[in-house]
């Protein structure tokens, strides 16, 4: 799952953006009630959680995530789908 790789791989450390992910870190832990990173990464896409929440506000919540994680590929590659130049 892409959400547990950005914690293990930590991209935004590499791209000096430490802070945003941490403030991703909190908002999940914070929706999900989840003390763990990972377990708030894996709450947050289940069903079940999902469909007990505002999902609307949840999937509007991952379009941000998902414009943080394009912002991060393009400042480590210069390309929007996080390949390198070969």
């Amino acid at each position: 799952m892409l959400s547990l790789q950005i914690i293990e791989d930590r991209p935004f450390a590499v791209a000096n953006k430490s802070s945003t992910l941490e403030k991703i870190k909190d908002e999940l832990r914070q929706r999900t009630s989840e003390f763990s990173d990972r377990n708030a990464f894996n709450n947050f896409w289940d069903r079940t959680y999902l469909e007990s929440n505002e999902w609307q506000q949840e999937i509007a919540f991952s379009l941000s995530l998902q414009l943080n994680l394009l912002k991060i590929a393009i400042a480590l590659t210069g390309k929007p789908d996080g390949q390198a130049e070969k």
